[in-house]
């Protein structure tokens, strides 16, 4: 499924929150197909803070992980491995109602132990992540991208 909707929120969040603290690079500031593979969904850059973000919505309640490619999950490890920045996934279960942030490590962790090929809103007291708030718009929704600006994310579960 297109994770287009919550690009769009993303991007709005971005602009309402982060704009003026960050830049923002995206696939499509890229010329090609394959050089856009090669990089999350989202990167943004300030003097003193990085995120790499991957992006993953579903209108449903279940998210399966072969949705996370391995390139993508290589790209964030090295992201935090060489400390260049945070890196996480940035996931949306069952249209807007669950919108969450995940470290790299917490997914990764958080996939070892699952033991399934997907995961649902019952599985979440098992992870570690942090609550996003997605505000309604007249078509769209903005996330709250705000917490973007702590330089210590707080997690809500574990």
């Amino acid at each position: 499924m297109s994770n287009s909707r919550l690009e769009k929120a993303f991007d709005l969040g971005y602009n309402k929150y982060l704009e003026d603290q960050f830049i923002l690079i995206k696939h499509i500031d890229f010329p090609t197909r394959k050089q856009a593979k090669q990089f999350p969904d989202r990167i943004i850059l300030s003097k003193d803070q990085n995120y790499a973000i991957e992006i993953k919505y579903t209108s449903k309640e279940r998210l399966r992980f072969r949705r996370f490619k391995k390139h993508q999950i290589n790209f964030l490890k090295s992201f935090k491995e060489k400390e260049i920045g945070e890196a996480f996934f940035l996931v949306s279960l069952n249209d807007f109602e669950i919108v969450m942030l995940i470290d790299i490590n917490a997914f990764l962790s958080f996939k070892q132990a699952l033991k399934y090929a997907s995961f649902t809103p019952k599985h979440l007291d098992q992870l570690n992540y942090t609550k996003i708030k997605a505000k309604k718009l007249r078509k769209n929704y903005r996330l709250d991208l705000s917490l973007l600006l702590n330089k210590n994310i707080e997690y809500e579960n574990g």
